[in-house]
């Protein structure tokens, strides 16, 4: 047991200097000594090569998985008689709201404003149905992609 740990110990110290040590003699990764190391000696350093790619390719797909998955809920509440209130919710912090609602308003010819909730964050709120408009102008502005925004309502 006692050998495995410095076995162990020495693969990952010699992982991390580039060259594997044993018996006070230095084989290098990148050089032409592989026929000199041992069996078990080479395999558990492409062992420790698996490992680390994965870990890292793990690692780049988990951030890129948090970057692509956002999503924006438009939805749609109806008020009373024929008023509707169209909502914008689930947008990263990123991006500045205040400018965005600045742009509906304009674009949309519509009053709006944003709503401060305690489970949803910052909602901008627009007066009319004004679902298909967000959705086109965030798509447009290539704010998110369509398969990030989902119009709720009727």
């Amino acid at each position: 047991m006692k050998r495995f740990q410095q076995l162990k110990l020495t693969t990952f110290v010699s992982f991390l200097s580039h060259s594997f040590l044993h018996n006070d003699e230095t084989f290098y990764f990148f050089g032409s000594s592989y026929l000199s190391l041992s069996f078990w000696n080479l395999a558990v350093m492409i062992l420790y090569y698996v490992i680390v790619t994965l870990t890292l390719f793990c690692l780049c797909i988990i951030l890129l998985y948090q970057q692509l998955i956002y999503t924006l809920d438009v939805r749609i509440q109806q008020r009373n008689g024929r008023k509707t209130l169209t909502t914008l919710q689930g947008l990263p912090k990123e991006f500045d709201q205040k400018r965005l609602l600045k742009h509906f308003k304009k674009d949309f010819a519509c009053n709006g404003n944003i709503v401060d909730d305690e489970e949803m964050g910052e909602v901008i709120q627009l007066q009319g149905d004004q679902r298909t408009k967000i959705h086109d102008f965030l798509i447009q502005q290539k704010i998110a992609t369509k398969a990030q925004v989902k119009v709720h309502g009727f």
